[in-house]
C-alpha cells in the first residue's frame, strides 16, 4: 500500500511524500497495528504524521530529529491518495 500525504509546515513549506513498504512496516512495529486495519478507515492524525515523518526522512527532506518536533512544525496534513504497493494493472489470464 502506498499512501500519498501532503503536509504544510508552520513556515509555509508544502511537501508531498509517498509511503513505502519500509515506512508501513516501521509504523506497524511502532504502533503494533497491521496495515490491513486501514481498510476499515481507522486512520488517525498520529498515523498520518508518522507516515509523513518517516517518508520525508527516507526521501532526504530536512525534518526535525524527532517525530514530536515534526508534529510541532505542522500547520496541516492531508492524505491525498492511496494505491496498492505493487499494482498489477490488468488481470492476468492464462490461455493454456
Amino acid at each position: 500500500m502506498k499512501i500519498t500525504i501532503e503536509y504544510v509546515t508552520t513556515e509555509g513549506q508544502t511537501h508531498e511524500v509517498t509511503t513505502s513498504i519500509p515506512v508501513i512496516i516501521a509504523w506497524e512495529r511502532k504502533y503494533k497495528r497491521k496495515a490491513a486495519e486501514l481498510s476499515e478507515g481507522n486512520i488517525g492524525y498520529e498515523d498520518m504524521c508518522f507516515w509523513a515523518y518517516e517518508s520525508a526522512k527516507r526521501s532526504g527532506i530536512p525534518i526535525p530529529m524527532s517525530i514530536d518536533g515534526f508534529i510541532d512544525k505542522l500547520d496541516s496534513i492531508t492524505v491525498t491518495g492511496s494505491a496498492a504497493a505493487n499494482p498489477t494493472g490488468a488481470d492476468h489470464t492464462d490461455d493454456n
